[in-house]
């Protein structure tokens, strides 16, 4: 079987590659016992992609964060000026309905009768 296989061959062939090996003497990876430690290696790309993705999805959301704080702040402004106009004429309006209660219709048409050449106003 040996034979068959060219076994010798084989192990010539590998005692040649050590040889040529510039890091001969060098102990080649070993697991260290911690699964973690000794799988990071490997899931290290992956995770690097899947953080790159989420750094993608947040600056996405940012800029829509972004977005909807400056109309946020339009509309908040729209309707402080809105309240500030309905304030405004609601003060006008009380002004007018004290004027009205203050309002003498006999002492008006007097200022009428007085100053007017019209005498359906008597």
């Amino acid at each position: 079987m040996l034979k068959e296989e060219n076994i010798c061959k084989l192990l010539n062939g590998l005692n040649d590659l050590i040889d040529e090996n510039p890091e001969k003497g060098k102990k080649g990876w070993r697991p260290s016992g911690n699964a973690a430690e000794d799988v990071l290696a490997h899931t290290a790309p992956y995770k690097l992609k899947e953080k790159e993705r989420l750094q993608g999805i947040l600056s996405d959301l940012q800029s829509q964060n972004k977005l909807l704080k400056d109309a946020l702040r339009a509309k908040q402004t729209r309707l402080q000026n809105t309240q500030q106009r309905i304030e405004q004429k609601a003060e006008q309006w009380k002004q007018i309905d004290e004027m009205a209660d203050r309002f003498d219709v006999e002492e008006a048409k007097q200022f009428l009768v007085k100053y007017s050449n019209y005498s359906s106003i008597r």
